[in-house]
């Protein structure tokens, strides 16, 4: 106890010194105030607080406030093989520094939170998650960049004085390059990947996670088409027995003009991107530690798991790059859960032109070794042939190195296990994902910021906000992502310079009208209102409105093949009076002009020349047009044109076959009464659908007023669990009493007896 007591005041007396420091640091910029404007302008820049500043202080206050009774008993103290590891360690970096004395020291052992030295290696303690998600290497690192709020390191040149475990890491959801490379890497090699974690240089855009020089990778969704799936039910048509189509003719002249324009687009496009990085590379920052800053990062190997070649992750964004595109400068040593090793060739070599066969001499130096084999060519131990700086003379002479005359293996120092505690995230902070409910991410002009489950409200995920230029100041675009409402919005666009909206829904819409709404746009005075019409029993697809002007609807599916209707309402000029007399005025009370429905063709095989293609209604010039469809192996297509009049109706048709016989008059008669009957049948129509909008609208704003967010089954179970607890308890009763099906069948006296107990009690 008395160790542990010491090695918590060494601790706090770190933090205390620290805080010390930058007291005298702003007590000496106060004293040496100058009235100069220049100076004011310096000592401003100055005492501006840098928020990974900021992170950095946190960190050390949380390991001065630590308490190691609260850790086990691994944490507070080193075992007899741990202490026999840290001497061979000690002997491994003496005799490294001696060897080459221009090279920094090898990372190999480094405090815990508890201020005990341990092997650099046992951090990583491999884990196999509870969540089959994390068994994707894309999703998991995704998830741990999210997960752990990402901390600098307080001085760029070195790495943390104290580590911290992965178990910490996780209650905390903070941690350094090392803590989240070490976190990292344990659930990765537990989920059956080659990885390492890797200790080298970095520029300074990584070791500050800075991704504002980087692509969105949010930014190229066409319209939420990831979070969105609206795929609708449609027939097969690309069978192998199916119908070939008949090819469609173009005009090469169009089609070469068409190609050129979008040659000519997407070079304007690339040469905008090519003057905006030449504008960003000139404002980039001049780092006068290019080189040398410190960082950690996992690498995955080639080979397990179906991974084709060598990947690099950025373990505080979440970045995954293929070894030959990874911005990394250099890398000093590597280590898993079983080794180290240290780099022998030149540390300042790109990572992306060092060689990774650690089976190599050469370059990598391993620390361990289990079991070294005899080379089966030369009859000598690869110990022997590669002058392994592990083989010493101390080693030798206190019997760590178990040298056997026989042709049996070479035995060294055994590394013992993880200290680490069971590495483990609940399911609540699983689902919740962020430390603090949300993260702010910003990229190349596009700013991200992301939502925990149910965080907010209105039940928003993400909101992706787009800019014109790199400074971020003139929106593009604002995307906002929702999931688990009630009304089912699962994407809103926003254009803030043209005003356009655009609201999208899923088929899980819960509305007591049963719209089947699938997605609505508004720009100005016009709104297309789009539905799942499969959901539907009238068909309708779509519903495009310019306010006051026309509305157009379009249908599919249909049993009366009916395609498309439109209505067109009259715009009377300023100060002029409409009369109740006005066509519209007395079924819908507006005046209209003019009503159009259009039909589809009969299946392919059957004659269509005598089924309408378009009837129109012309309310205005009191007539009705309708044109039929063109029949097999015809250039014209028929036609008739009824004019209203009250004594006697005429009719001019046209039939394109000219040995058809004329229709009598009776039939044009009953044609025409149909018509005017479809007329104001389709009038009241257009009223009922105005009315069934005007409904959906009123019901999409309290939908607004009030969101409803859908709790996931989790919390409905842990919802249902509460509730229970809170009833009554039930008597207890017999088991064999309760599960049995005749109970309600006995006699009155043997009710709470078994049926074993009745039984064999009258069968005696």
């Amino acid at each position: 106890f008395s160790k542990i007591f010491v090695q918590h005041i060494l601790i706090s007396s770190v933090v205390w010194c620290y805080q010390v420091a930058e007291d005298n640091a702003e007590q000496s910029g106060d004293d040496n105030n100058v009235p100069d404007a220049a100076a004011e302008g310096e000592s401003a820049e100055q005492t501006t607080v840098d928020p990974l500043d900021e992170l950095a202080k946190r960190r050390m206050e949380r390991l001065g406030a630590i308490d190691p009774s609260d850790f086990p008993q691994t944490y507070c103290s080193s075992s007899p093989d741990e202490e026999l590891v840290m001497d061979y360690l000690d002997d491994f970096r003496r005799q490294f520094v001696q060897l080459y004395p221009d090279r920094s020291e090898p990372l190999l052992e480094l405090r815990n939170e508890c201020g005990v030295p341990k092997p650099i290696c046992t951090f990583v303690r491999p884990t196999l998650a509870s969540y089959k998600q994390m068994y994707d290497l894309k999703w998991a690192i995704q998830f741990m960049a999210d997960f752990v709020e990402y901390e600098p390191l307080p001085d760029p040149l070195k790495i943390s004085t104290y580590g911290v475990s992965p178990s910490t890491v996780l209650d905390w959801q903070m941690g350094d390059c090392l803590d989240m490379a070490n976190t990292v890497c344990s659930f990765l090699i537990g989920s059956g990947f080659d990885a390492y974690v890797v200790l080298g240089y970095a520029p300074i855009t990584i070791t500050r996670a800075d991704q504002s020089r980087t692509d969105c990778p949010y930014s190229e969704e066409m319209d939420g088409a990831s979070i969105i799936e609206d795929a609708e039910e449609t027939d097969d048509l690309n069978g192998k027995y199916s119908i070939r189509p008949r090819p469609q003719v173009h005009s090469l002249h169009l089609l070469r003009r068409a190609k050129l324009d979008k040659l000519n687009s997407a070079q304007r496009k690339i040469d905008e991107e090519e003057a905006m990085r030449v504008v960003e590379k000139e404002s980039e920052i001049v780092d006068d530690l290019d080189g040398k800053r410190i960082h950690c990062w996992v690498l995955v190997r080639s080979g397990s798991r179906e991974i084709p070649r060598h990947m690099c992750i950025e373990p505080s964004t979440g970045s995954l790059w293929p070894l030959e595109d990874c911005p990394y400068f250099g890398a000093e040593s590597i280590w898993n859960h079983s080794n180290i090793w240290v780099n022998m060739g030149n540390p300042k070599t790109p990572f992306k032109d060092v060689n990774l066969d650690l089976n190599d001499n050469k370059d990598w130096e391993y620390v361990f070794m289990d079991a070294v084999p005899k080379d089966p060519f030369s009859g000598t131990s690869n110990l022997e042939s590669s002058g392994d700086l592990s083989k010493t003379v101390e080693d030798a002479e206190t019997g760590e190195v178990d040298v056997d005359d026989n042709d049996e293996d070479i035995k060294i120092v055994e590394l013992p296990a993880s200290w680490v505690s069971p590495v483990a995230i609940s399911r609540d902070k699983f689902v919740e994902r962020f430390a603090a409910g949300s993260r702010t991410k910003r990229y190349r002009r596009c700013i991200v910021e992301e939502f925990s489950w149910n965080a907010r409200s209105d039940g928003m995920c993400r909101k992706l906000t787009l800019f014109t230029d790199l400074a971020c100041t003139n929106v593009k675009e604002i995307r906002e992502y929702f999931a688990a409402r009630k009304d089912g919005l699962r994407l809103r666009l926003r254009y803030p310079s043209t005003g356009k909206v655009i609201s999208k829904f899923g088929k899980d819409r819960q509305s007591p009208l049963g719209d089947a709404l699938k997605e609505i746009v508004e720009i100005g005075e016009l709104k297309e209102y789009k539905f799942f019409h499969t959901a539907r029993t009238d068909g309708k697809k779509l519903r495009k409105e310019m306010e006051g002007k026309k509305v157009i609807e379009e249908f599919e599916g249909r049993d009366d093949r009916m395609e498309y209707r439109s209505i067109t309402y009259y715009i009377p000029e300023p100060g002029e009076e409409i009369t109740k007399q006005a066509p519209g005025m007395k079924e819908i009370g507006r005046p209209v002009v003019k009503m159009c429905q259009k039909f589809e063709k009969l299946p392919s095989g059957m004659d269509s020349s005598d089924q309408v293609r378009c009837q129109r209604y012309f309310l205005q010039e009191d007539r009705i047009h309708l044109d039929y469809h063109y029949g097999k192996g015809k250039i014209t297509a028929s036609s008739k044109t009824y004019t209203k009049d009250k004594d006697a109706p005429r009719c001019v048709a046209y039939e394109s076959d000219s040995f058809a016989e004329a229709p009598n008059a009776s039939a044009e008669k009953e044609e025409y009464e149909r018509l005017l009957a479809e007329e104001k049948a389709l009038l009241l129509t257009f009223k009922e659908e105005d009315r069934d909008l005007r409904n959906m609208l009123e019901q999409r704003r309290k939908e607004e007023e009030v969101v409803e967010v859908v709790p996931s089954l989790r919390e409905q179970l842990k919802a249902k669990l509460k509730q229970d607890a809170l009833k009554p308890k039930e008597e207890k009763q017999d088991v064999a009493v309760k599960a049995d099906y005749l109970a309600p069948f006995w006699p009155k006296n043997t009710v709470s007896f078994s049926l074993w107990f009745f039984v064999t009690t009258h069968t005696c």
